[in-house]
């Protein structure tokens, strides 16, 4: 299986379109401030990492392969009032597919 590492830093135009909502952001740890943001976002791929690996396993050597990909936050929106409503059905849709596929999906990135 893959490993996904995210780059914890935004790329500029991520951290310049999500900034004016710093001080709402900020505010959050008030208990009666709102805690979650929906965005659109654009991910890349940076490095990937494949490093094959011996181990002891009950007194026998067993063969695995690590594999990981890094991934960057490159641009973000944060989308409100109506615009929020449709990235929500958007993403519970790609949910929805994504979990329908079940394992066809493991594959469908070899």
């Amino acid at each position: 299986m893959t490993e996904i590492r995210m780059n914890p830093k935004l790329r500029q135009g991520a951290a310049e379109a999500i900034e004016p909502y710093a001080e709402q952001m900020f505010g959050a740890f008030d208990d009666y401030a709102e805690r979650e943001w929906v965005a659109v976002v654009t991910l890349t791929r940076g490095k990937q990492v494949r490093e094959n690996k011996t181990k002891v396993v009950g007194g026998e050597e067993v063969f695995e392969e690590l594999r990981q990909v890094h991934m960057a936050v490159v641009d973000a929106e944060i989308v409100t009032g109506a615009h929020a409503e449709q990235a929500q059905a958007a993403a519970e849709a790609a949910r929805t597919q994504r979990v329908t596929a079940g394992t066809l999906l493991d594959s469908a990135f070899d």
